[in-house]
């Protein structure tokens, strides 16, 4: 096999999960995980972390991605940033495959 070849199918493959949470006061966000109930990890990749509101309106959608770093297994943390009461954060986050 090609050595370029082979060293594209030796890469790790990257899987993008999701989870969605009811908002809170800034600051510590845990329990996040996927449907399946996979965590998020330090050794994962925050993809974005967005904000809407019960609205049937989802024009109303804030990008709070920059606010966010992932602090422990199952945890993100905004402390200081953009308060998310009374709406949901929808987290993206990529994992690598071992």
């Amino acid at each position: 096999m090609d050595p370029g070849w082979k060293a594209l199918y030796s890469r790790k493959a990257a899987l993008t999960t999701q989870a969605v949470l009811a908002g809170a006061s800034a600051g510590p966000v845990t329990g996040v995980k996927n449907a399946a109930g996979v965590n998020i990890t330090p050794n994962d990749r925050l993809v974005s972390v967005t904000y809407f509101t019960k609205s049937t309106n989802l024009t109303a959608v804030t990008d709070l991605s920059g606010e966010f770093k992932i602090t422990a297994v199952g945890s993100i943390d905004n402390t200081g940033g953009t308060a998310s009461t009374g709406g949901y954060l929808q987290i993206v986050w990529e994992s690598w495959d071992s």
